[in-house]
């Protein structure tokens, strides 16, 4: 029986930053940058609760997509059904947060759906709107293990 040999005029691709594909490359960076960790709250009025956890479930693409471009990771928001608040943890990983938000502030699909989920919500510090003032209640992390 006879076996084939291999062709040997076939060069082996070496590993480079060129052949390592882009979202590696981020994870990398991301995994490189200090991480920033945040907590927010407000009150979601007892009539959109319903609707609130409905569109949740189906964010739009573009608002993700707009979250991840401002640095921000692993978001989460819980609901406390006995006292209506609204819980938000993410981590953020970029190197400035203000700029970061204010890029999500000008972002017209964002915006789109901050007039969809504001109506729903209560600021408890007052403001009027995500887009004008302290919208979300952020909070003083006083404890961390990993």
């Amino acid at each position: 029986m006879h076996c084939a040999q291999p062709d040997r005029s076939t060069k082996l691709i070496q590993p480079t930053a060129v052949t390592v594909p882009r979202v590696a490359v981020l994870l990398q960076q991301i995994q490189k940058m200090p991480v920033r960790r945040l907590a927010q709250t407000i009150k979601l009025k007892p009539e959109y609760v319903e609707e609130y956890i409905k569109i949740h479930a189906a964010v739009w693409p573009s608002v993700l997509e707009r979250i991840a471009k401002c640095n921000i990771h692993d978001y989460s928001i819980f609901y406390d059904e006995k006292s209506g608040i609204l819980f938000a943890s993410f981590k953020y990983t970029g190197d400035n947060y203000e700029a970061d938000m204010q890029q999500m502030k000008d972002d017209p699909e964002t915006l789109r759906w901050w007039e969809v989920t504001d109506k729903m919500q209560e600021s408890q510090d007052g403001g009027k709107s995500s887009k004008e003032g302290q919208w979300w209640r952020e909070l003083k992390e006083v404890f961390y293990v990993q």
